[in-house]
């Protein structure tokens, strides 16, 4: 019984958060070489994207970026994301494409401490 209340539960979580999220690959011949993954609620939240080391600077993540803001036209005033400041090629990419830097911190994750920038793109 515990076995099928579980079960129950996990199908009711993914349901929730495929209709709160927006999952996103890009496929080159057979194989998955990026995602993205953004949160929708109050506020547009790029949670994640990334783009495997062989197949980047092939348009795979811009092309992510702008089918998922075209998902969303309309809808935000504005898309939210954080990234490493110690990815300069990852901060330099949002920057490219219009986002900006609003803050910085640190966040400790997996006990590491990270310096995180949030940045910002206007949708409107």
């Amino acid at each position: 019984a515990n076995a099928l209340r579980y079960m129950k539960h996990n199908e009711e979580h993914l349901r929730k958060r495929l209709e709160e999220q927006l999952f996103m690959v890009a496929i080159e011949g057979q194989e998955v070489v990026g995602f993205a993954n953004f949160i929708q609620g109050s506020e547009l939240y790029l949670s994640a994207h990334y783009v495997r080391p062989h197949s980047q600077n092939k348009g795979y993540g811009r092309l992510l970026l702008e089918q998922g803001l075209a998902h969303y036209e309309g809808q935000y005033d504005a898309v939210y994301l954080e990234v490493d400041t110690k990815n300069e090629k990852g901060v330099a990419f949002y920057e490219q494409e219009g986002f900006e830097i609003i803050r910085t911190y640190e966040h400790v994750m997996y006990g590491e401490t990270m310096n995180l920038a949030l940045m910002k793109k206007p949708l409107s």
